[in-house]
Parts: structure tokens; sequence; C-alpha cells
């Protein structure tokens, strides 16, 4: 494989910037940003290496690749987040029973 040339470098770069100003920068953006990055790597590789014939098959695993990469990780940790502040709470609640004094007022 021969090197890339300087305007096959810049082609890359420019494509690259296109694609994150068409993700804005909103709420999430750097979540897509890497989800494109690691989509348009995927894709890449295929283009490099041949590793299935398919460009359906490759776009369908990058996407895949995508979210495993991403998505799935970000749901997990916002679970177990969820889950140690509701033990949190409960320990908090059984240290601190609401005063009956206040209850009867």
């Amino acid at each position: 494989m021969q090197p890339a040339e300087p305007w096959q470098i810049a082609l890359v770069f420019g494509a690259f910037a296109l694609c994150y100003l068409f993700i804005g920068f909103g709420q999430g953006w750097l979540m897509r940003a890497a989800q494109l990055t690691i989509f348009i790597l995927v894709i890449a590789s295929n283009a490099v290496w041949q590793w299935t014939p398919n460009g359906y098959l490759a776009a369908i695993l990058a996407a895949m690749a995508a979210f495993a990469l991403t998505a799935a990780p970000v749901t997990l940790l916002t679970r177990l987040r969820l889950r140690r502040q509701r033990l949190a709470n409960r320990s908090l609640a059984r240290q601190n029973p609401p005063d009956e004094r206040r209850d009867l007022l």
C-alpha cells in the first residue's frame, strides 16, 4: 500500500469537518461525533482491507460497532448510577426516620 498524497489527506480531513458540521453542537454532540468517527473508521477499514465484498454488510457492522462502543456503555453506566442513587436514598431514609411528633401536628 502506498502512502497517501497530501490532497487525499486534505480531502479526508475536509470530509470529517463537513460531517461534524452536520452533526451540530447541541446536547450530545460529543457522543454523535464519537459514533460517526467509529462508523467512518469501520467503513474505511473495509475499503482498505476488503474484509467483506458487500458494502451494505459493512455499513450494518459499522453501525453495530458504533452502538456497541458508545451507547451501550453509557446506558450501562447510567443504570449503575441510578441504582447507586436508589441505594443511597434507602440508607439515608433508614438513618433518618421521620419525626412522629411532626406527623401529629
